[in-house]
């Protein structure tokens, strides 16, 4: 079905229900796999592609892989119609999940520099 030129418009679709079926098998890492490619085939259908995100952030943010969550919550924000449902929910989670990662960077990046320092220190004690 995904390769039937006739298909081309419902790949994100296709995915979306290969996800599913994942997702019941309890195939977490393939479900992510297909909701990542709906995600990245979707061209008209911002539902789908909103959905799509939103399940994969939810996976990710579960696991938890928070930088990953983090993006997809972010792309599904640009889709989603302010009537979604729960909305406000994920437009916080979203706002948080931002911080949160943000911080993370700035830790990650002054462990290495300390580490670094470390490095140097003992190199000029010997």
């Amino acid at each position: 079905m995904l390769k039937d030129d006739k298909n081309k418009d419902y790949r994100d679709q296709i995915y979306f229900a290969l996800a599913d079926v994942a997702l019941r098998d309890r195939d977490t890492l393939s479900a992510i796999h297909y909701l990542r490619q709906s995600v990245s085939s979707s061209v008209n259908n911002n539902y789908q592609l909103a959905t799509s995100a939103l399940t994969v952030a939810d996976l990710y943010f579960n696991m938890p892989i928070y930088d990953s969550a983090q993006a997809y919550y972010d792309t599904a924000m640009t889709s989603l119609p302010k009537d979604y449902p729960d909305y406000t929910t994920i437009e916080h989670k979203t706002r948080v999940l931002t911080d949160l990662v943000d911080n993370l960077i700035v830790i990650q990046h002054e462990d290495s520099l300390q580490r670094l320092v470390s490095m140097t220190n003992q190199s000029a004690t010997r």
